[in-house]
């Protein structure tokens, strides 16, 4: 078996064929074995022989100039020189750990990810190393040359040269250098340095993790792809699995315009205090909507300050699912928690009433209204336009009139620079919600809405009318007016 190794250190342009000859000279015509791939390392697989006889083997310059080359001949088991550090099998070396080549006559030195090492090399020779590559990071190998000029080539799985090598750097009159490998196959990679000329420098392999959010802090970066933990799932690990458990916080990452997204189930009219807390220097803000995830139009509850402990109460929050979201103004590290309030009584706190323990509702006393019977309505007079006022994004308006003897109701309100940003309710004989109500009025599209409640026969009642500030409401407050109107009859 012939052996013939060429172009270590040379350039990539060259390759050099081997041809065979049995008693005289070859050439390209005449040969009894030859090898013309554009491979480095050549192997020719020659009879055996039972007497002495003599072969000649002629090495052609194919491509480039000065190529250097190394030849040897093993004629007993086929494997050269024993394998110097393996064990030959079929003529093939399988060499020991740490070493490789045809013939295992390349030693690479064990490095570690993450630490510097400090390494020479001469003029024209060659110094290994191999690191062991166990989660598909991306790679980066970090070189600085103190002295002389190095050139490193990186290959997988086996000794690189100057031609075989999937990575490289060969440049000149550049101190510091570095090779990235994006999502590299799992298993050894080879690092091989090369003097240009007498040369002294460090070098470092570090793991280059670049997954989006940082996985929001629900999982392990494996090189650009996030493996979430089982609660959480998602391109970024930013959306929990199942609901939250009350009285349980949670924590989690977001980045500039980016969302994180939790849910929660409620079962009761008990309210729910929704916490946010970031650490000062960061920012994100908090929305709430029941049914579906919130957007930066699209909420019920909002909190946007810039205060490090964000907060939003759900007052009734009724049976429902409600969605929260986490939204980055900056990059933010967060604490989530969902508590259900406290409460000394069924009803909660009654400032001006008291509590019906059958239906769990405060009864307010006369002039008194809300949850907690803390809003004082604006009475109105039949028929009268009230002043104008101001309407808060998700905050309540109450008005009151009382029927006389009377089949019906009209309830007209006129938004005075916006169309669709409030909606109106009705209620006999308490207020409102937006989920118990006598009549509404949503319509998205007018600035004007109608509501017109009729009974069979004239009827003295009490009605409450509710004007609710809609989640929509961006910039502009909307302003309002209303007039009620009941007939004689």
């Amino acid at each position: 078996i012939l052996h013939c190794e060429h172009g270590i250190g040379a350039s990539k342009n060259h390759d050099v064929d081997v041809y065979v000859r049995k008693g005289a000279l070859p050439d390209r015509l005449t040969f009894d074995y030859a090898d013309a791939g554009v491979t480095t390392s050549i192997v020719i697989n020659g009879n055996s022989q039972s007497t002495e006889t003599t072969y000649f083997a002629g090495v052609l310059g194919f491509i480039g100039t000065n190529t250097p080359y190394t030849i040897i001949v093993d004629p007993s088991n086929g494997c050269p020189f024993n394998c110097n550090n393996g064990t030959c099998n079929n003529g093939v070396c399988t060499c020991s750990d740490g070493y490789s080549g045809n013939y295992c006559q390349h030693r690479a030195t064990f490095i570690s990810l993450r630490h510097e090492y400090n390494a020479t090399v001469s003029s024209g020779n060659w110094i290994f190393f191999y690191v062991d590559v166990l989660v598909a990071n991306n790679l980066v190998i970090y070189v600085q040359q103190k002295s002389g000029d190095v050139d490193l080539y990186v290959e997988y799985q086996k000794i690189p040269d100057a031609n075989d090598y999937l990575y490289s750097d060969f440049s000149r009159d550049q101190a510091n250098f570095n090779i990235s490998i994006v999502e590299p196959f799992l298993g050894r990679w080879y690092l091989g340095f090369f003097g240009f000329s007498d040369s002294s420098f460090s070098f470092s392999v570090s793991e280059m993790r670049s997954c989006p959010m940082q996985c929001s802090h629900h999982g392990n970066c494996i090189g650009s792809y996030c493996r979430c933990t089982a609660d959480y799932f998602g391109l970024s690990c930013e959306e929990k699995r199942e609901s939250l458990f009350l009285d349980h916080t949670v924590t989690g990452f977001t980045d500039q315009n980016y969302w994180n997204y939790y849910k929660f189930n409620s079962f009761s009219e008990r309210p729910i205090t929704i916490t946010l807390q970031h650490a000062s220097g960061s920012n994100c803000d908090l929305f709430v909507l029941n049914n579906a995830k919130p957007t930066n139009f699209f909420y019920l509850y909002r909190n946007d300050s810039l205060s490090t402990m964000s907060t939003v109460v759900i007052e009734n929050p009724q049976f429902a699912t409600w969605w929260i979201g986490i939204y980055g103004v900056t990059s933010c590290q967060y604490n989530l928690t969902v508590e259900a309030v406290k409460q000394t009584s069924a009803c909660g706190k009654c400032v001006n009433g008291a509590c019906d323990e059958a239906t769990k509702l405060c009864k307010c006393n006369k002039g008194w209204v809300g949850q907690a019977c803390d809003v004082s309505p604006t009475p109105l007079v039949n028929g009268i336009m009230s002043p104008i006022v101001n309407i808060e994004k998700n905050h309540w308006t109450y008005y009151e009139i009382s029927l006389v003897n009377s089949s019906q109701l009209i309830v007209v309100l006129e938004e005075t620079s916006t169309s669709g940003l409030v909606w109106l309710y009705v209620s006999k004989d308490t207020y409102p919600t937006l989920a118990k109500f006598e009549a509404f009025n949503s319509d998205s599209s007018l600035s004007v809405h109608r509501l017109n409640v009729e009974f069979s026969i004239p009827k003295t009642l009490n009605f409450i009318i509710g004007v609710y500030g809609s989640p929509f409401i961006v910039e502009q407050r909307p302003t309002v007016k209303l007039v009620a109107y009941y007939p004689p009859f």
